[in-house]
């Protein structure tokens, strides 16, 4: 093959690879728990509800299924506590910021954080879901960004009522490609910029090698231009 036809080669793969992206799931929200749970009845699902005790502080901010912490007040944390397939964490603060509390309206534990910064959950691969209970102590309203495998953010400013009574807010996309989210509670009455209970999420799944899809991409353009030699 000569150089002109190598190069033309080379340009067609570089613009296969630079244009091969996932697509993007559509999320549908949920304020009833119900409809979620029928819209992901096909899944393994998972409920977190962060124990049945107080813990506090999570001094490390991050909170998992290998979590082995004692606590100033309460239970120690120890690995197992927590669910496995996903991670909550907090920007470090001071005192109280990032906790498991117990108590008013809900049962068991209560997963909390005092200051304002966003709290992030991250599963460990892709789910189709996610969703949980809050209420007030979240604030009047809540920001959320969905992060996905690949493609742009999904973003949500959710309205929460005035009420300690618990309400449901659920999150699907029409495909397994959440890896994450981020939640930023907008202070209301209450300080607590982030509040949940019974945290469920459907099981991950591995995430592809961003590779693999380029790659097929790319042996296709080689086929092609070997028989285009052989031509």
């Amino acid at each position: 093959m000569n150089r002109k036809r190598m190069g033309m080669v080379m340009m067609v793969v570089s613009c296969c690879l630079a244009g091969v992206t996932a697509p993007v799931g559509a999320v549908t929200i949920y304020t009833d728990r119900a409809a979620f749970d029928a819209a992901v009845a096909a899944e393994q699902v998972t409920v977190e509800d962060f124990t049945d005790r107080y813990h506090f502080p999570i001094s490390t901010g991050v909170l998992d299924h290998s979590t082995n912490l004692a606590v100033s007040f309460g239970d120690p944390i120890l690995p197992g506590d927590i669910e496995p397939g996903v991670t909550f964490s907090a920007p470090i603060g001071v005192d109280k910021f990032f906790m498991i509390n117990q108590g008013d309206s809900y049962e068991g534990g209560f997963l909390h954080g005092v200051e304002d910064r966003a709290f992030t959950v991250a599963f460990d691969g892709q789910v189709k879901g996610f969703g949980f209970e809050t209420n007030s102590v979240m604030g009047v309203a809540f920001d959320l960004v969905i992060r996905f495998s690949s493609g742009p953010d999904f973003t949500a400013t959710m309205t929460v009522a005035d009420t300690r009574e618990m309400q449901f807010f659920g999150f699907v996309s029409d495909r397994a490609d959440i890896v994450s989210a981020d939640l930023q509670g907008i202070t209301g009455t209450d300080t607590f910029s982030t509040a949940m209970d019974n945290f469920t999420f459907t099981a991950p799944v591995p995430i592809p090698e961003p590779t693999s899809a380029a790659l097929l991409v790319a042996a296709g353009v080689v086929i092609a231009a070997r028989r285009w030699r052989v031509g």
